[in-house]
């Protein structure tokens, strides 16, 4: 969850970021957060998404054994979108950024509309293995 950065768990920016996953039992753990999409977005204008991540794993690198979704969920939980899936595959070396454009439709095309950006990560399901998810500098821009 949220947590001071450290030397072992460094942020992309500033002293705090997100970590889910870490450990070696089986888990899922999840960090959402409703957003109100900016006025200033039209029928025809976009919302993006954007957040930096790195994950770090001691998983065998040939099998996805835990994961991370990033989705769009309605205020009420049901699933608009999922708008990416990582795994152990993806560990890398240091934060990469990804950004993701949210449809009008995710929002009925109407500014000021609510949604939720959830993470969920499940992880542990290789026994001794363990994969953390760390999240920092998450934003949405309205153009």
């Amino acid at each position: 969850m949220l947590q001071p950065a450290s030397a072992a768990d460094p942020a992309n920016s500033g002293s705090w970021l997100a970590l889910l996953g870490g450990g070696t039992a089986k888990k899922t753990s999840s960090l959402a957060q409703t957003v109100r999409v900016a006025p200033s977005v039209g029928r025809y204008g976009a919302a993006a998404f954007s957040f930096w991540l790195e994950i770090t794993t001691s998983d065998p690198a040939n099998v996805a054994h835990d994961t991370l979704k990033v989705q769009e969920l309605t205020t009420g939980g049901k699933v608009l979108k999922t708008l990416a899936t990582f795994s152990n595959l993806n560990a890398a070396s240091g934060y990469v950024q990804h950004s993701f454009t949210l449809s009008p439709s995710s929002y009925h095309g109407q500014p000021g509309q609510q949604i939720t950006l959830k993470f969920t990560a499940t992880t542990g399901t290789v026994p001794g293995d363990t994969t953390s998810f760390l999240i920092d500098d998450t934003a949405l821009n309205a153009s």
